[in-house]
């Protein structure tokens, strides 16, 4: 281990008699600095409850916790972190027994929690000086009391008081009310921080004062960026271009513009005309539109002064950022109309906010935002501190807070009103650590600025901060320590962030394990591709690992900015045999087992809900044909029939027995409900119709367990239980995991990864991005010009956001948003104690790389901060030649348990077995020749490519690696050289067709949502094992379903129509067949099509389920 070279600042950190403030990058223990504190002032109190520590999440606190009671009970341990810490130690374990502390069997006495906790526990304790009790619990969905309170709030206008104002907030909106709701109901999440950074009150005049303050202050900003030589030379650039665009009228630049808001539209002209496209990108050339025509003599010298101009400029970041800031700023007398529309959206606010609380009150609950906002308020002001924060006061000796860059405005507020009233000297400390570039958590109102601002002031309030920096590594080897210290700075000025934010770091271990980040190129941008790719590096890492011995292999982590992310990769690992340990990434709600047990709760809560009896009939414990569900589909409460009807003799006997069993357990269902709790009632149901033998796995049993314990907490809040309100929880609950051990292959998200480290680390998808572009009901910033000009600046929606304060406030967000996509990839890379691995595309080809020619990656992603840093030998290209064939994409699956067999000597129904019930052979290719056949094949495969290329290629890019995949295949498939050429042009002109033709754009539109490719279907039941697989299934814009079959056959005679409709016949029942399957998933017009490619036809028809059935 190499000399440790901040060690005089962590000696600092164990001192008691001053407060700090510390910068803590990743892998500079800093969790075991805080203990090492934390242990100190334990030594140093009279009871535990003194010392206070806060960290971020209940998992930070447990296992903090856990460090603290395990150095308790070893000296060995203590010893190791630290050579003075046996003896306090010892300390503390006497004054365990003299003082009584107990801590091991009361560990709770350790005040380790969460501000969430923390502040729950400030406010029982507040109850105990009041008459009151405080008795809420905190609402876990409380997104839908958020919603609730915005439809209350809204729904007032038809009240005398409230319809003018909402009238003209709906106005602004275009009368488009769910959104309005939506937006309100964001800003309910975010009251806490809107009420103190902005309050209630609001004068438009300081406002508009405010603002004519930062526009001046900005436009000094950039006035400061351009010496007088360069004003100059932009002023005769723009004289020369005004001359030649109006040349009868010119409006000449005499002067450089002032840095006075008068001046704003000669800045924006200049800038729009020499600086920045209407994109706002950076011109890179200048022509006739721009007032520089080609055919002058003058023009030459002038492009070459404008690209010495623009070149000083580009080759500053920050100096692009600055005047990118001026081009968003609205002019002042521009800004009047949107300020008097603040004090609609204030009203607005105010009253769901009253709603909310009236929520809250009829159901004794609460969410995290009030409780804190509540904590506040019993603490009192800082001039004026209640009695509990006067109690708090003699009490609290020592706080440290964990992850201080996470902070938001208003847990900053709760701290400097509990250290309000210490003095320097006192004997109290305060302890905050944070690191800034680990700041990932702006959605969940994080402020990264309070923790830079708080470090540089060196105080809060009364208390003074020393300010330490640790600068060591003990986590990860030299050589990726080095890379991260090399890619960081220039990706932060990229981003328009300051480089001062990032800590080059010394590495302590000695460990070299070669090569530290390697970028694997994946070309085709494909998914799957990507995928596959992964699980063989996953497969090669375990290979060359295989003689060591299990605790001396590497922890793997597959780490994704989304779930999405992720998604592709976990199904790949699960169809290759690939363990793997996943970090909340699918829901309960996606189990298999909580889906059945989701029916089961539908039809007991809901009972006259037909889809839930459909469903239910057609889940295995009944198994009934879609013949069957098809007759029941037509009675008007299903209940009634089931429980009541003597029609189940008209089915088949073993049918019949189904239904007498299914009807025997409902009875007992629906008896036990009038008597028992929903819990109790779920469980016999579920029981009697044998769902526990359908999931007999270790993971559907633990999740079966946390169904019911879900069950038995709504139970206990003695409120009203609904499907709906399940269905809500189980979306955010994930499966307990008890698999991660080490040298096991993890995956998880970024923010899920916080705080743990693995020797390997995996990052897909680094050149794509994730949608993030909000818009709120009103944007925010807090400016502080100079002493005198400080305050919030606020705009409420427009809907013409382009010249607005809105869309200014709003740009500023997304800065931010683009700021922390740098810091979330360091975090990432930062999880690695040996190597990073990164995938995403770079470039096409292997020249591409010589050349150093990469494809300029997506706004937004990883790569787009790092790509032109990356160094050509880290790069491993890793391009296939041939498209990755799919996995299984199942997606319905009817079954039905096993059952006594009985013969069946007649029809269910009394008539004609159900016509669509076909063979689904692959009617497709039996009647093509051998070629045909083959071309059907390959086109099939491109096909389902073909949504992920059209994002990212040309048309001809798209036809050309097409046509390359195209030939590799039809040689692999044996198709003769006379033939290849004529496979090929049926190809391309498939191809062609669908990216040029109407039809094919409009099959291929990327609105369309719930998009599926060659989805499989197992309908089982009465209709055999076969699967049946559908091309092509979305639904558009409107709403309706489509399923859609492509026919690659060939027609060279004259009578294509007369074609056209024997083909639509001969495939019409098989079309129809897939839309009754689907039909039962899902209650919406469907649409069928036949896609013609090779001849660009297309023929539709309505789905009609009565006529399927006859």
């Amino acid at each position: 281990m190499t000399q440790i070279n901040d060690l005089s600042e962590r000696k600092k950190a164990n001192s008691l008699e001053s407060s700090y403030v510390v910068k803590a990058p990743a892998g500079s223990g800093k969790t075991t600095m805080l203990v090492s504190r934390l242990i100190r002032a334990l030594a140093n109190v009279n009871e535990p409850e003194e010392v206070l520590a806060i960290t971020f999440t209940r998992k930070a606190a447990e296992e903090m916790r856990k460090r603290v009671l395990a150095l308790l009970s070893s000296k060995d341990s203590a010893k190791s972190i630290d050579p003075e810490l046996p003896e306090i130690v010892n300390k503390i374990r006497m004054k365990d027994l003299e003082k009584g502390w107990n801590l091991n069997s009361d560990p709770a006495r350790l005040s380790i929690m969460t501000i969430d906790s923390f502040c729950s526990g400030l406010l029982k304790r507040a109850s105990s000086f009041s008459e009151s009790l405080y008795y809420p619990t905190v609402e876990e969905d409380y997104k839908s009391l958020y919603t609730l309170a915005a439809r209350r709030a809204l729904s007032e206008i038809s009240s005398e008081e409230h319809k003018a104002f909402l009238g003209r907030v709906l106005s602004k909106y275009d009368s488009d009310w769910s959104r309005v709701e939506r937006h309100l109901a964001e800003m309910l999440e975010q009251r806490d921080t809107f009420f103190m950074e902005v309050g209630v009150g609001l004068d438009l005049n300081q406002m508009g004062q405010r603002f004519s303050d930062l526009l001046t202050s900005r436009l000094l900003s950039c006035d400061k960026l351009f010496s007088p030589s360069q004003k100059q030379d932009i002023l005769t650039l723009y004289n020369f271009s005004e001359t030649h665009l109006n040349p009868k009228n010119p409006k000449l630049m005499r002067i450089f513009p002032e840095a006075e808001s008068a001046s704003l539209e000669k800045w924006h002209q200049i800038f729009e005309r020499l600086i920045f496209t209407k994109t706002n990108a950076l011109r890179k050339n200048l022509n006739a539109s721009n007032g520089f025509p080609s055919g002058l003599s003058e023009t030459k010298p002038m492009k070459k002064l404008w690209r010495e101009t623009i070149n000083e400029i580009a080759d500053s970041p920050s100096a692009i950022q600055t005047l990118m800031q001026i081009v968003a700023l609205p002019k002042s007398d521009n800004i009047h109309n949107e300020l008097s529309d603040l004090k609609d959206i204030f009203e607005l606010v105010k009253l769901a906010s009253a709603h909310l609380h009236l929520i809250f009150s009829q159901r004794q609950a609460t969410d995290f935002t009030q409780q804190t906002l509540d904590a506040l308020s019993a603490l009192g002001g800082l001039e004026e501190p209640s009695d509990l924060t006067l109690r708090l006061d003699y009490t609290l000796k020592h706080i440290l807070v964990d992850e201080f860059q996470d902070t938001s405005p208003v847990q900053l507020e709760l701290l400097r009103k509990l250290v309000s009233g210490w003095v320097q000297g006192d004997g109290r400390s305060l302890f905050l650590v944070g690191d800034p570039m680990q700041s990932i958590y702006r959605f969940r109102k994080a402020d990264m600025d309070l923790f830079n601002q708080l470090f540089q002031l060196g105080r809060i309030e009364s208390v003074p901060l020393e300010r330490l920096t640790l600068v060591n590594n003990f986590r990860s080897q030299r050589s990726l320590v080095d890379s991260i210290n090399q890619l960081f700075p220039p990706a932060l000025e990229a981003v328009g962030s300051s480089a001062e934010f990032f800590v080059p770091q010394n590495t302590v271990r000695i460990e070299d394990y070669g090569r530290p980040l390697t970028f694997h190129n994946i070309s085709p941008d494909d998914r799957l591709a990507e995928a596959n790719y992964i699980a063989e590096l996953i497969i090669s890492i375990h290979g060359e690992e295989s003689v060591l011995k299990s605790e001396e292999r590497s922890t793997i982590c597959i780490l994704g900015r989304s779930r999405r992310h992720l998604e592709e990769i976990a199904q790949t690992l699960k169809k290759r045999k690939i363990e793997f340990t996943s970090v909340e990434l699918s829901s309960l709600a996606d189990i298999p087992v909580i889906q059945d047990l989701m029916i089961v709760s539908r039809i007991l809560l809901h009972p006259a809900d037909k889809v839930a009896w459909l469903a239910f009939l057609r889940a295995p414990w009944a198994g009934l044909t879609l013949e069957v569900l098809s007759k029941l589909s037509t009675v008007p409460v299903l209940r009634d029939f089931l429980l009541h009807s003597d029609a189940v003799v008209r089915l088949t006997r073993e049918d019949s027995e189904r239904m007498a069993w299914i009807q025997d357990i409902l009875h007992k269902s629906y008896q036990a409900l009038k008597t028992h709790s929903l819990l109790d009632s779920l469980k016999m149901t579920w029981n009697a119709i044998g769902g526990g033998s359908l999931y007999r796995d270790a993971n559907s049993r633990e999740a079966t367990r946390q169904f019911f314990r879900l069950i038995h907490e709504l139970e206990k809040e003695d409120g009203l239980i609904t499907y709906q309100k399940i269905s809500r929880l189980l979306e955010k609950s994930y499966p307990d995991n008890h698999q991660n051990v080490q040298g096991s292959l993890n995956i998880m998200t970024i923010h899920k990864a916080k705080g743990l480290e693995f020797d390997i680390v995996i990052i897909p998808s680094t050149h794509r991005t994730v949608k993030s572009e909000p818009q709120s009901l009103l944007y925010w910033e807090d400016f502080h010009v100079d002493s005198s000009s400080r305050g919030p600046i606020v705009a409420p929606y427009q809907n013409n956001t382009l010249t607005s304060l809105y869309s200014y406030l709003r740009s500023l967000e997304l800065q931010k948003i683009r700021e922390e996509v740098v810091r979330l990839l360091y975090v990432a890379l930062t999880r690695a104690r040996k190597k990073v691995h990164l995938l995403g595309k770079l470039y096409d080809s292997e020249e591409d790389l010589e050349k150093r020619q990469f494809a300029k990656p997506p706004k937004g992603s990883f790569l787009e901060f790092i790509y032109e840093k990356i160094p050509q030998e880290l790069i491993q290209y890793s391009s296939k030649d041939s498209l990755v064939e799919p996995h299984d994409n199942r997606g319905v699956c009817l079954k039905r348990m096993e059952f006594p067999q009985v013969n069946i000597d007649t029809d269910p129904f009394g008539g004609s077995a159900m016509r669509n019930k076909i063979s689904l052979d692959a009617l497709e290719f039996e009647w093509a020749g051998i070629t045909a056949r083959q071309i059907g094949i390959v086109a099939h495969y491109i096909f389902q490519s073909l949504d992920d290329l059209i994002k990212h290629h040309s048309t001809r890019e798209i036809i050309d690696r097409s046509l390359k995949y195209a030939r590799a295949r039809f040689r692999s498939m044996g198709v003769s050289v006379g033939n290849m050429n004529l496979a090929l042009q049926r190809t391309e002109t498939g191809l062609n067709n669908i990216l040029s033709g109407e039809r094919g754009q409009w099959l291929f539109n990327t609105s369309h949502c719930l998009v599926q490719r060659e989805l499989e279907l197992f309908p089982g039941g009465g209709f055999g094992d076969k699967k049946i697989i559908i091309d092509r299934t979305f639904v558009d814009a409107v709403g309706i379903r489509w399923i859609v079959d492509y026919k690659t056959g060939y027609h060279d005679g004259s009578d294509v129509d007369g074609f056209i409709e024997s083909e639509t016949l001969r495939h019409k029942p098989q079309l129809d067949y897939y839309a009754s399957v689907l039909s039962l998933e899902e209650h919406r017009e469907i649409r069928l099509g036949l896609y013609f490619p090779l001849l660009d036809r297309w023929k539709e028809w309505p789905y009609d389920q009565r006529s399927s059935l006859n």
